[in-house]
């Protein structure tokens, strides 16, 4: 019999810095396998369906962040207010740096963000457990609304009996008119 499963790999194709893969259990393992409810498939379907969005959410993410590198005057130009960055023309900022005269003093480096991994692992951390604890909210929220369904179809039948009972209490006075 063979056996077959992938992995999910984060980062690019050269370094990848995490991998989601099935956990195959092995006759050496000394730990039962879990057997899952129904109920419980369901609530971990939807963390399995997002995992691959939120897996190439997180690098693009990484792949797409850049960080602004300045010289150490530039800095702490830019830091008083001496010196700020040149505004284009098409929004946001250029990469030189400028002071009040609009004169270049400086150029920045937009170097990719390696040390963004960690942040990205913690985002993508906090993306799962959201994923895995918001079904149990949910089913909460839901159970709370069957009962309040439930109490205001109580409500609508006593509000209708009162109201049958008027209007029988009236017609039967009305019939020994």
């Amino acid at each position: 019999m063979r056996k077959t499963f992938a992995k999910l790999f984060l980062g690019d194709n050269t370094k990848t810095w995490g991998e989601i893969s099935r956990y195959v259990a092995s006759k050496l393992d000394s730990k039962d396998e879990i057997h899952l409810s129904d109920d419980l498939r369901t609530r971990l379907n939807v963390w399995f369906q997002n995992a691959p969005n939120l897996a190439l959410g997180v690098a693009g993410a990484i792949a797409s962040t850049y960080v602004l590198n300045l010289d150490p005057a530039l800095a702490k130009g830019v830091a008083e207010g001496g010196f700020s960055m040149m505004q284009s023309l098409q929004g946001g900022v250029r990469g030189q740096v400028v002071n009040d005269k609009s004169l270049i003093q400086g150029q920045a480096s937009f170097v990719p963000a390696d040390g963004m991994h960690a942040l990205a692992t913690a985002a993508l951390v906090w993306q799962l457990v959201s994923m895995i604890t918001v079904p149990q909210y949910l089913s909460q929220i839901n159970r709370q609304l069957e009962q309040l369904n439930s109490r205001v179809e109580a409500i609508k039948s006593f509000l209708e009996q009162k109201e049958y009972a008027v209007l029988s209490g009236n017609l039967a006075y009305m019939r020994d008119i």
